[in-house]
């Protein structure tokens, strides 16, 4: 606290330091000694008697000038796993496959069938299940891979499946496999086409 006043008769004539000061001295009659606290720190409150009032930022964070009433979140797509953090380049971006929410203290892997933010690259802020048709087989992979012909998948999978016999799939990136028209057959998974039945015989229905 402090009191520019004299003959001041009542405690509540001295004045608070303002959030993000502290002042360690009795008897002060200018506000400038009201100390701010250090970058990389930050203090909320009013009236902070000590310097410990002034709280090292988190991990996640950072306070780049002096005097912070609250530390300043690391974005999106960023994070910093150190404490006391004093320049918003501590927040280090995340790599191709790694996503991190606001004030992160470390980027997270996207786990299999899912990739960073469709496919963004570095700094995601989130993980998206792959489509049908396409698939991610390992952590940290950014982008979906489309199956192959003769495979399909589900959205978020891990692995395309071989279409079943009597199906078959002639492009990339299938969701679903078709069957087989009247008259022609698979007779093994994984079939990119069908084939016509030889004379004389014919299927008595699709697949």
């Amino acid at each position: 606290k402090y009191n520019v006043n004299t003959g001041s008769t009542v405690a509540s004539a001295c004045a608070d330091c303002a959030a993000g000061k502290y002042n360690v001295n009795t008897g002060s009659a200018v506000a400038s000694d009201c100390i701010d606290c250090a970058t990389g720190k930050a203090n909320a409150n009013t009236a902070s008697p000590v310097a410990s009032d002034c709280v090292d930022c988190g991990a996640g964070a950072y306070a780049d000038a002096p005097g912070s009433v609250t530390c300043t979140n690391c974005p999106p797509g960023k994070a910093n796993a150190n404490t006391a953090s004093t320049l918003a380049s501590s927040c280090g971006d995340c790599a191709a496959g790694y996503y991190a929410e606001a004030g992160a203290a470390t980027c997270l892997a996207c786990a299999v069938g899912s990739s960073a933010d469709a496919g963004v690259g570095i700094n995601a802020d989130s993980c998206t299940a792959c489509t049908g048709g396409t698939y991610v087989d390992l952590v940290t992979v950014f982008e979906c891979t489309d199956c192959a012909a003769g495979e399909f998948s589900n959205e978020g999978s891990e692995t395309c499946t071989a279409c079943p016999a009597g199906e078959f799939s002639a492009a990339v990136g299938t969701e679903t496999c078709t069957p087989c028209p009247i008259g022609f057959v698979s007779a093994a998974a994984g079939a990119v086409q069908c084939t016509a039945c030889p004379g004389g015989r014919v299927t008595p229905a699709e697949g």
